[in-house]
């Protein structure tokens, strides 16, 4: 007897994974931290939404900022829990942050320089948080998100309560039926978006 799979899980996981390939990802791999960074406590804070809970949530986080010119390099260092895609002016820069545990929190050094303009910019992230559905590798704490500028001249984008935040009410988790929990219970459950809600 030939058993019946359905593939759908499986390839809305190689799409979603190819999706995330697309974005620009700036060279960041000779990117200098800030030596000071790395020996106090960093002057930005995790911020959340007022209402994000430890279930499932997605929620946009967005600064607005201006410069005085256009910058030669402008060099920050972002992060999330559980996961984010980073805008800059509406271009979709990168993702993250890599796997870690509470004490080994990952995250990404970035020169946005490339995607900024003399004048008004922004700043945005849509951040995720999986709750009961998240994969078994992503450990969590609570929602949040964090940018912390490597200098003093970036630290305008610092996260603090100067940042806004709202719920992505058009996101809502797909739960997976037996069948295709084997599917996804390595990379978290599949998620439905409402694009008349966005």
């Amino acid at each position: 007897m030939v058993k019946q799979v359905n593939l759908i899980p499986v390839l809305i996981s190689f799409l979603l994974l190819m999706g995330e390939t697309s974005c620009s990802r700036p060279e960041k791999d000779s990117l200098p931290i800030n030596p000071s960074l790395t020996q106090k406590t960093w002057p930005a804070v995790w911020i959340t939404s007022p209402e994000a809970t430890a279930g499932y949530g997605v929620y946009f986080f967005h600064k607005k900022f201006t410069l005085p010119e256009k910058p030669g390099q402008f060099i920050i260092h972002v992060t999330a829990d559980n996961r984010y895609v980073l805008y800059v002016n509406g271009k979709r820069i990168t993702h993250g942050p890599v796997p870690g545990d509470l004490k080994h929190w990952f995250f990404e050094t970035l020169d946005i320089a490339p995607y900024l303009n003399k004048g008004v910019n922004c700043i945005a992230a849509v951040v995720w948080n999986y709750g009961d559905y998240k994969p078994w590798c992503q450990i969590s704490a609570k929602t949040a998100f964090l940018v912390q500028g490597n200098s003093f001249r970036e630290e305008m984008v610092n996260t603090d309560t100067s940042w806004k935040t709202t719920v992505a009410r058009a996101y809502a988790p797909c739960i997976p039926s037996k069948q295709e929990f084997a599917f996804s219970y390595g990379t978290g459950a599949y998620e439905r978006v409402d694009f008349s809600s966005y």
